[in-house]
């Protein structure tokens, strides 16, 4: 899984055409995964709305802000071919995301990543001690996936049970279950408040499409 930094992804955004408010939308995070620009741009290319595109990145965002490609796909639908994609693209793209999601769930960082992630919006001051323990992989060793789903869902203010069920459903002696945890966390809030902020200062500033 590629990430550009966010001030690159806007540029990438801008010279393929899209406004700049747009842009600044889809890459506001500090690091925008890949397949988010090159998905966004080649919907936009292909003539979807910019308020579209939002939505259905926001429908398809699994946690981590990982695009699910699959789900893209699937709320995509029967539109995929009108928007640039063939069905051999979706298949390579499909078994990439599957291949992305393995090496991920054997990431592991240190103590130092984690308590910068606990010092982000959302975690600070928040009792996260029991869910940040489910996610300990050894001495000073965590699951990335596991604190970065914490961190991602304190920031929508899920409360801390429905985040431990997830944790207690996808982690286990030999890890974290990734596909578990892109299952089970589909259906929690996935737009912080901040975001929904930009959204509607986008939504009064749209040119174009």
């Amino acid at each position: 899984m590629q990430l550009i930094d966010g001030r690159i992804a806007r540029k990438i955004l801008t010279d393929a055409g899209m406004p700049e408010n747009l842009a600044n939308m889809i890459a506001m995070e500090c690091d925008v995964p890949k397949n988010v620009i090159d998905y966004s741009i080649a919907l936009w290319q292909h003539g979807m709305g910019g308020q579209e595109i939002i939505n259905l990145i926001d429908n398809s965002t699994a946690t981590m802000n990982i695009l699910n490609v699959r789900e893209f796909f699937n709320e995509l639908g029967g539109a995929a071919s009108q928007f640039g994609f063939e069905p051999e693209q979706i298949a390579i793209d499909k078994a990439a995301f599957d291949y992305d999601m393995k090496r991920y769930a054997k990431e592991l960082i240190g103590k130092r990543k984690k308590d910068d992630l606990c010092q982000s919006p959302g975690m600070i001051g928040q009792n996260i001690t029991e869910l940040i323990n489910m996610c300990i992989a050894g001495p000073n060793k965590y699951y990335r996936a596991g604190v970065e789903c914490i961190e991602w869902h304190k920031r929508s203010h899920e409360p801390n049970e429905n985040i431990l069920y997830v944790l207690k459903n996808c982690i286990g002696p030999e890890g974290i279950d990734i596909n578990k945890l892109l299952q089970l966390t589909t259906g929690f809030p996935k737009i912080d408040e901040h975001k929904s902020v930009t959204q509607n200062v986008y939504l009064k500033n749209e040119t174009g499409r």
